[in-house]
């Protein structure tokens, strides 16, 4: 009994000293977006944190969101993205996991792999591909060229293609001999199920596409088109003070969306790797 409340213990404090480690960058810019600008310059030119400023000032704030307002629009920019993305990113994985879940068809096994194999390439090797593709549709430079190729993201579709292979034939068949509604299957049967999951891919698609950078640079030509992502280096040379209140405003809707979802992501991603032992 002794050893183990040791190990759980060292367990404990080890686990608390990594997260420590991971939530102090984002202390150190919440910390630095209220000081002042020659407080953050100072610092920063002796390359040293700042954990206790000696002022508070919205200076800096004011500044980025006022002073600077094509900031705002870059960020409802990031907000457009990331949402459109998400939303039918989500829609369109759910229908092509179930149909990859409970549909038997030729090629089933093989157009499952070539999705995985898409999944595991890095995006730069496919970003090529999507200019191509964009130029030639005639939507480079839109908006367009950066939603459309995140729709089709496979990841989505892996991931809940593990859930929905679990839910019971049964459950499915019982809701579809009193409703032959498609809708009332998947309301009843497949969406409850599947809801940690869900949930957690559309926090994830969510941050994966409100970090994005590569893609808008490349495919949009017009700044002012593109995520406020893409756009910080520019924030860094308004001044370390401007650079730190847009990095903790930039923080802000993941940090909701995680904080408000926590459990359900959390369960989502621990029922999946449940599902992937089996």
């Amino acid at each position: 009994m002794g050893s183990n409340k040791v190990r759980r213990t060292a367990g404990t404090i080890l686990a608390y000293a990594l997260a420590l480690i991971y939530v102090m960058p984002v202390l150190i810019t919440l910390i630095n977006s209220f000081a002042s600008p020659a407080e953050v310059t100072a610092n920063v030119a002796a390359k040293s944190a700042m954990l206790f400023p000696q002022s508070f000032t919205l200076v800096q704030y004011y500044d980025l969101l006022v002073e600077k307002a094509r900031y705002i629009g870059m960020f409802w920019n990031s907000i457009l993205y990331s949402v459109s993305i998400t939303g039918m990113n989500v829609l369109i994985s759910i229908l092509t996991a179930y149909i990859f879940a409970k549909y038997r068809f030729k090629g089933r096994n093989t157009l499952f792999f070539i999705y995985v194999i898409i999944m595991m390439m890095p995006f730069q090797v496919t970003l090529l591909p999507n200019y191509l593709i964009s130029r030639f549709t005639g939507i480079i430079d839109t908006r367009w060229a950066v939603i459309l190729p995140g729709i089709f993201s496979p990841f989505g579709t892996f991931l809940l293609t593990q859930f929905f292979r679990y839910i019971p034939d049964e459950a499915i068949e019982a809701v579809r001999l009193e409703s032959k509604s498609i809708w009332s299957i998947f309301k009843t049967a497949v969406l409850p199920s599947a809801k940690p999951g869900i949930i957690a891919l559309a926090v994830i698609s969510f941050a994966e596409n409100w970090n994005m950078v590569e893609q808008p640079i490349i495919l949009i030509s017009d700044k002012l088109k593109r995520p406020l992502s893409a756009v910080f280096n520019s924030i860094v040379r308004e001044g370390a003070d401007v650079a730190f209140a847009g990095s903790f405003f930039y923080m802000i809707p993941v940090i909701i969306l995680c904080l408000y979802f926590e459990e359900h992501i959390v369960n989502g991603l621990s029922e999946w790797i449940r599902v992937m032992k089996k």
